[in-house]
């Protein structure tokens, strides 16, 4: 699905956070991730790199979102048990920002992702993530 306003892709959000028995705030969700955004930019401009395609996530009351960043966002939603949270974080942190390969392989593996829920092109997702 690509939403076509940022109102589309809240409430797009909205519903796949339910839809997994979540009560993820979407505002909290887009604050989150946008904070991340900012620190690895941040960070690749600090080392005078240049800033390639990464992922990011975000949980919060059974409910994992993972954001790819490259030529578009590529969102996915997934839910977890709420004693499985430090065992979600451990299994993705160690894959680094970079790790989106694999990222998406255990998404699709063990979680049944052919792919992401939501596509979002980069102008609108500037948009949502400004806030």
């Amino acid at each position: 699905m690509t939403p076509r306003s940022v109102g589309d892709l809240e409430h797009r959000l909205a519903d796949l956070i339910q839809s997994v028995g979540g009560g993820f705030p979407v505002s909290r969700l887009r604050d989150n991730i946008a904070t991340q955004i900012r620190e690895i930019e941040a960070d690749d401009a600090a080392h005078g790199l240049e800033t390639t395609p990464f992922f990011t996530f975000a949980v919060w009351r059974e409910v994992a979102v993972f954001v790819v960043v490259a030529r578009e966002l590529e969102m996915y939603v997934v839910p977890y048990e709420p004693e499985d949270e430090w065992a979600l974080v451990g299994r993705f942190e160690p894959l680094g920002p970079d790790g989106i390969d694999e990222l998406r392989d255990i998404l699709r593996r063990d979680f049944g992702k052919s792919g992401p829920d939501v596509h979002v092109e980069l102008a609108l997702a500037a948009d949502w993530l400004a806030g």
